[in-house]
């Protein structure tokens, strides 16, 4: 059987044969390593409807971009760009925009050429929980 696989994001791809994957996947540490990987993405997951369900627009832009702020271990994470944060935020790439101009004077971002980064990370999480930028 073949299958086809397309990724999203950069990954490594390994062939093993059946009796090894076997023996691999009968040790306990692979498992519970599996597991937590596996529960991670599902945590992500419900976390992505859980902000598509929130009644305002701005609201949901500032939970996508808490996301990508919460998961970078940089200080200053570099922003996706906007059409990426409106198809995740179920938005129009405007309202990223205005959104994003918002945050631009609260001083929460900073413009570096075309790209967005993050200035001071304190703010997302009080725009994600509701609290208003205006």
């Amino acid at each position: 059987m073949v299958a086809s696989v397309v990724a999203s994001t950069s990954v490594v791809v390994g062939l093993i044969s059946r009796v090894q994957a076997r023996k691999l996947f009968c040790d306990p540490s692979v498992s519970v390593a599996l597991l937590a990987i596996l529960s991670n993405k599902l945590h992500r997951a419900i976390h992505g409807q859980s902000t598509l369900s929130m009644p305002r627009a701005y609201t949901r832009v500032y939970a996508v971009i808490d996301a990508v702020v919460a998961e970078s271990a940089d200080d200053a994470p570099p922003l996706p760009n906007q059409t990426s944060i409106a198809i995740a935020a179920n938005v129009s790439r405007e309202t990223v925009s205005r959104a994003m101009k918002l945050l631009v004077q609260r001083r929460a971002i900073v413009k570096e050429g075309r790209r967005f980064r993050v200035y001071d990370r304190s703010v997302f999480a009080k725009l994600a929980a509701g609290d208003a930028l205006r």
